[in-house]
């Protein structure tokens, strides 16, 4: 969508650095060499919830703007 870059920058950002970083530092302690492959499915599943949720919130606001368009 144009108008919105900064917020998939911000989710892609989000996704790569926070969570899978985190991932890799908390996962491993708690689940030993699984933790590392379930990192990245973790992050990925984030990453989706939060851009699921960006996009709703988008398509709310798309529907208040068609409603109060005069006709």
């Amino acid at each position: 969508m144009i108008g919105f870059g900064w917020e998939i920058e911000g989710a892609a950002l989000a996704t790569v650095v926070i969570q899978i970083i985190s991932f890799l530092i908390l996962l491993p302690c708690l689940f030993g060499l699984d933790g590392v492959l379930y990192a990245g499915s973790i992050a990925e599943i984030l990453a989706f919830i939060l851009a699921m949720s960006t996009m709703y919130r988008h398509w709310q606001e798309l529907i208040h703007m068609e409603q109060d368009v005069p006709t």
